[in-house]
């Protein structure tokens, strides 16, 4: 009787410990912080390089929403926030309205959004995905391959002008891995308006490398 009951409390025991396991990164209400703990950006842990949010709470009870696609940012929202007790979080927007729901930070610094029973929200500290080598592009470059009045001017804060035949249009960009992503200002941001090419540069030399091998060759003004 003895040995059965040591075994079902050693069944117990690695059930509980697995069921905790399972679930490190729930809401839990013993890891109590104060409203320091949240500054920062933050974006959804389970996120996708074409689209995601990030969350930016900063220490005068500012809440920034930003949503990117592609790295280029598509929409953004100003909220106010407050740390209540109980580790309660109240977010409210310039129309009044808000919401309440709890937060904490777990072992793995994983920042969790919940209603108090369900997780709303995994969130991990925001890490740059896109436009790490912007600076690269920074100017006004000139298309020299062909004899066509054709160039682009890129500037530091993500947006560009592109200039064809004496007429211009209006862009935003970003850039990965040596891919250009580019949109028309004024588009809706969804994957399908995204054009994207290969780019090379080498010194004041620019190469857009097309789907198809073509390229052109853009220097730097």
């Amino acid at each position: 009787m003895k040995k059965l009951s040591l075994i079902l409390a050693l069944l117990l025991l690695a059930c509980t410990l697995s069921f905790t396991s399972c679930n490190k990164n729930l809401y839990d209400p013993n890891y109590v912080y104060d409203g320091e703990s949240l500054v920062g950006k933050w974006r959804e842990e389970s996120h996708s390089d074409e689209g995601y949010c990030t969350y930016e709470f900063d220490s005068d009870g500012n809440e920034i929403y930003r949503c990117f696609i592609y790295g280029m940012e598509c929409k953004v929202c100003v909220n106010d926030y407050h740390v209540r007790e109980n580790n309660k979080i109240i977010i409210s927007n310039e129309n009044g309205e808000f919401s309440e729901n709890y937060f904490s930070i777990n072992s793995d610094g994983k920042l969790i959004i919940s209603d108090g029973k369900n997780d709303l929200f995994v969130l991990v500290k925001y890490d740059l995905t896109y436009n790490i080598n912007i600076d690269e592009l920074t100017g006004e470059w000139i298309r020299t391959d062909e004899d066509v009045d054709q160039s682009f001017v890129f500037n530091g804060d993500g947006t560009m002008v592109f200039k064809n035949l004496g007429e211009s249009a209006e862009l935003k960009y970003s850039v990965k891995d040596n891919t250009l992503y580019m949109m028309p200002v004024g588009c809706a941001f969804i994957p399908d308006n995204v054009m994207k090419t290969k780019y090379n540069k080498e010194g004041n030399v620019l190469k857009l490398i097309a789907d198809d091998g073509s390229v052109r060759t853009f220097e730097k003004e």
